[in-house]
């Protein structure tokens, strides 16, 4: 591979048809990059996706050689990546001057290694952003982190994530790991904290507003406050007041349903670790915070020796 090399004129071929592929295939296409084909292990995805971007489908990996593709686009699931890495690496009779990079926040470049034995460069990049369905999702102003042993596969793909609209920013192995934490607690999880809020307003008998109408504006002015004065400037409710009272009527509510079904148990845990978080990243300290600490403490200690949570 030459110096300065750049993603511009190269052939490129995705393998994985699932959801991110339809938003990258989309900015691909829009910024007039040379999208030769798509593969899938399902032949109707490919299909599918490869008509919608007027562009061709591997019946079979190994045949894609024939196309002189030069850059590899993996978006199959985390799972898979080094499945089909070492798959490729040993059906390939040259991978000199080929490009794999795969699109994954939870696994590094390591993941590529089967390829870069046998003569590949690899790389990953990965768009902070949510895809829950194939619609595809325009990835201009987006962030994009990139990880590469080599500055010039850096450049490279620092320039197609301009080129597509991103903010590219170089990170190594272990500093992935924990980027990609963030993401999956600023994201995933706040799913999880409205599967919670969801089942407390199932307990609600009475007339009540949607859940949405109910709980996104609280959601939503609290997300403006930590982006507009940060974390610990938005922080309210009793814990942040010191409001002990409060605490423990909400454990003793709580408490009795643990053993009625597991997912009580699971928002009785994420009532009290949340809280402990809470407790910590507060700047503002109260004269109960020392009590409140040691309730919640010893509750979290009674739920995981109990058996409850295994």
């Amino acid at each position: 591979m030459e110096n300065n090399f750049s993603l511009d004129g190269q052939k490129i071929a995705i393998v994985g048809a699932g959801k991110f592929a339809w938003s990258l295939g989309y900015a691909l296409k829009k910024n007039e990059y040379k999208l030769e084909a798509i593969y899938s292990k399902s032949i109707e995805s490919a299909q599918t996706l490869a008509e919608h971007l007027h562009t061709h489908k591997f019946d079979s990996i190994t045949k894609s050689v024939n196309l002189n593709t030069n850059v590899w686009m993996l978006t199959v699931k985390d799972s898979a990546i080094e499945e089909v890495a070492s798959y490729m690496a040993e059906r390939f009779t040259n991978l000199e001057g080929h490009l794999f990079v795969h699109f994954s926040g939870g696994k590094t470049i390591a993941a590529l290694e089967p390829l870069r034995k046998a003569g590949a460069k690899i790389a990953s990049m990965h768009v902070m952003q949510t895809f829950p369905s194939k619609t595809p999702i325009e990835l201009s102003g987006n962030f994009a982190v990139i990880e590469s042993n080599e500055k010039e596969i850096s450049d490279a793909l620092s320039e197609f994530a301009l080129t597509l609209g991103l903010s590219p920013y170089n990170l190594n192995s272990f500093e992935k790991i924990f980027y990609h934490l963030g993401g999956v607690f600023s994201s995933n999880f706040i799913n999880a904290t409205f599967a919670n809020a969801k089942l407390c307003e199932n307990q609600i008998k009475s007339e009540i507003l949607s859940f949405n109408d109910l709980l996104y504006p609280i959601a939503q002015q609290t997300i403006e406050n930590i982006k507009e004065k940060g974390i610990e400037k938005s922080i309210s409710g009793p814990v942040q007041r010191g409001d002990l009272e409060v605490v423990v009527q909400h454990l003793k509510t709580l408490k009795p349903l643990v053993k009625k079904e597991y997912k009580f148990a699971l928002l009785y845990l994420s009532y009290i670790s949340q809280s402990l978080v809470l407790l910590e990243t507060k700047t503002t300290k109260t004269p109960n915070d020392a009590k409140i600490k040691a309730i919640l403490t010893k509750e979290l200690k009674n739920l995981t020796s109990s058996g409850i949570i295994d």
